[in-house]
């Protein structure tokens, strides 16, 4: 495999930047599989969550480009994405894996950018409350999407 410029690997996180991004939320039915590409195909083998409150969320903070040159990386920059706007997300499903991916209406094209595990076994349970996911576990910026070689 060649090596890729870090100012390559910018350029290819710097194609996302005028992309809409949402994140969604998929139950534990569901199993990680880099072949789905799109949020059909990922819905199509599982369950995205469901409960009360619950709706896709863009990422808070939009989208910021770094070049590492230390790391010999790029990474695209997020914030947080809240789910439960304030109301909560009814008690009842088990979430276990986190998406950001492309919005732009249609489930059929949007593409998927990122997959986290968001815990093992049967995942979180919805308890009532907000759930906060920070990216890096920071609340400034933290790599969501990183092109490394």
């Amino acid at each position: 495999m060649p090596n890729v410029p870090n100012r390559t690997k910018l350029r290819l996180i710097n194609a996302l930047s005028g992309l809409t991004v949402q994140a969604f939320i998929m139950q534990d039915d569901y199993t990680y599989d880099p072949d789905h590409d799109t949020i059909s195909e990922v819905l199509g083998a599982g369950t995205e969550l469901s409960v009360a409150n619950y709706s896709r969320q863009t990422p808070v903070a939009g989208f910021n480009a770094v070049q590492d040159d230390t790391n010999d990386l790029a990474e695209a920059q997020y914030t947080k994405v809240l789910f439960g706007g304030g109301s909560g997300l009814t008690a009842g499903q088990n979430m276990r894996h986190l998406f950001l991916a492309i919005d732009s209406g249609n489930d059929a094209v949007d593409e998927v950018l990122a997959h986290f595990d968001i815990g093992t076994g049967s995942g979180v349970a919805t308890n009532g409350l907000d759930i906060e996911f920070r990216f890096n576990g920071v609340d400034g910026t933290g790599a969501a999407i990183r092109v490394i070689d």
